[in-house]
């Protein structure tokens, strides 16, 4: 990676269809072990997905891309098929230092890989992620770890109301239903990602994105600078020492983000 840029850090969310199980549609993906696969007539398949890059720092979203299984001239003959929307969900995830998402490492991103595997689709690696949900449970005793309740909890944008009924028909190849899902899904990126920001000081085991961008080695402490390891901003004041088994670094307070993270070895 080149020093010098701006992180990419990517948030995305998917939106995915019901199984079609003995000609009775059912949102039974939790328990799938249990259901024989001779009984599956049609398979889930990805309807559409969005993502934005954030911006740590200013902890600003940016534009929303968003993508159908709609938007494929294969949509009229077959609109199960996602072989695009995958291969475009690879793309920016390639490109990306640090993926974020809500519930995103059990679901979104095991899906995508899913469909992946199915289309032979040249596999990627995946950067380090972030996973809102794993977050909130690991550090925060929330009455719910849903997005919902969470972003009405910490007073971000709501997720958009669907209306009942529109994400069956868009499963079933209903055009104007998929509009409705696909502005559902954008929904969520801007109610996840407001979520994150809030949770943001308080993910202790968020990655070290200065170590992601190969401004610190992590042989060599040392090296560590005067700067944020969650958001790599440079608006930060020193907050008492942080001891550890290979010696007392500067304990570094982020003024942009919130974050307490470890600096320079006093």
């Amino acid at each position: 990676m080149k020093k010098g840029r701006a992180a990419r850090v990517l948030y995305l969310d998917i939106e995915n269809s019901r199984m079609i199980i003995s000609k009775f549609p059912t949102y039974v993906l939790w328990n799938i072990d249990r259901i024989d696969h001779k009984y599956i007539e049609h398979d889930w398949y990805i309807t559409c997905a969005s993502w934005a890059w954030l911006d740590l720092e200013k902890q600003k979203i940016g534009k929303i891309e968003s993508v159908s299984t709609a938007d494929f001239t294969t949509y009229k003959k077959d609109f199960r098929n996602d072989k695009g929307i995958v291969k475009a969900l690879l793309k920016v995830i390639s490109e990306a230092d640090l993926v974020i998402g809500h519930n995103s490492d059990s679901f979104d991103l095991k899906k995508i890989n899913d469909r992946a595997t199915v289309y032979g689709l040249e596999s990627i690696d995946i950067p380090p992620t972030v996973d809102t949900l794993k977050a909130n449970k690991k550090y925060r005793k929330s009455s719910s770890n849903s997005l919902a309740y969470l972003a009405r909890q910490l007073g971000v944008p709501t997720k958009i109301d669907l209306p009942k009924g529109v994400m069956h028909d868009a499963d079933e190849g209903c055009e104007k239903s998929l509009k409705k899902l696909v502005a559902y899904n954008k929904g969520d990126i801007i109610s996840g990602a407001s979520v994150y920001f809030k949770l943001m000081p308080y993910i202790k085991n968020h990655p070290d994105i200065r170590r992601i961008m190969g401004l610190i080695d992590t042989p060599r402490e040392g090296q560590r600078t005067m700067q944020c390891g969650t958001c790599n901003s440079n608006n930060v004041k020193k907050d008492g020492i942080y001891k550890s088994k290979t010696g007392v670094f500067t304990r570094v307070r982020c003024k942009d983000c919130g974050s307490v993270t470890k600096g320079p070895k006093v």
